[in-house]
């Protein structure tokens, strides 16, 4: 093996590397985003702040699954955690809080795809 093919070898190595290392800081990213709102959005009371939330969901999401960074465990999370914040408004009687985030989810998660 040449000087040239062996150094190129080792070029190629390091440029996958780079690659997996670029696409596991994306998903760390792109995660600790999701977290944040799920945390932000949890605890909303005013209706436009959050559709303003829910609409940045369905951005972010969008972004993932074009970057492949979004998958079941993420879905089934953001889903249980909606889902979660949909029945405890309903238990505080603002059925209409309740509603924006069953219709989001039905919308982009259980109907989506």
């Amino acid at each position: 093996m040449s000087e040239y093919d062996n150094t190129s070898k080792r070029l190629e190595s390091i440029e996958k590397k780079l690659s997996e290392l670029n696409r596991e800081m994306d998903m760390a990213k792109f995660k600790e985003e999701l977290f944040e709102v799920l945390l932000i959005i949890s605890t909303l009371k005013d209706k436009e702040k959050i559709k303003f939330y829910l609409d940045f969901f369905e951005r972010l999401i969008k972004v993932m699954k074009s970057r492949k960074l979004w998958d079941e465990v993420d879905e089934e999370l953001l889903k249980d955690v909606l889902k979660g914040v949909a029945e405890n408004w309903r238990e505080y009687k603002r059925e209409e809080l309740a509603k924006l985030f069953e219709s989001w989810l039905e919308k982009n998660i259980v109907g989506g795809d």
